[in-house]
């Protein structure tokens, strides 16, 4: 997954939240974002990436026993 990177650059004064706003606003993000990287994944997920892996592994691989 693409993840965007935090930047240290400042919104323009007239963007409508004084700086204040924004930095609680921003921590309160990272803290439920953190929160959320760090739970556990739940088990139908689990169960489904196993699916996939296994369909992978029945799978033939393309171009294995491709002549030319």
């Amino acid at each position: 997954m693409n993840q965007a990177k935090p930047t240290d650059e400042k919104a323009p004064a007239d963007a409508g939240l004084d700086a204040k706003a924004m930095e609680a606003i921003g921590k309160a993000l990272r803290a439920h974002y953190d929160d959320l990287v760090k739970a556990p994944l739940p088990q139908r997920f689990h169960d489904l990436i196993a699916r996939l892996g296994a369909d992978d592994d029945a799978a033939p691989e393309k171009g294995a026993n491709a002549s030319g």
